[in-house]
């Protein structure tokens, strides 16, 4: 489980790099809170 978690991390990170850092850091936020919340 935690290989798949880190390779999904880095595609997510490779796709993220390509948009707009707002929209990312957006995102990257809904994603934490969703996961730590």
């Amino acid at each position: 489980m935690q290989v798949m978690m880190g390779h999904s991390s880095i595609r997510t990170t490779e796709l993220y790099a390509k948009l707009p850092m707002e929209f990312v850091t957006r995102n990257l936020d809904k994603k934490l809170f969703h996961i730590w919340g």
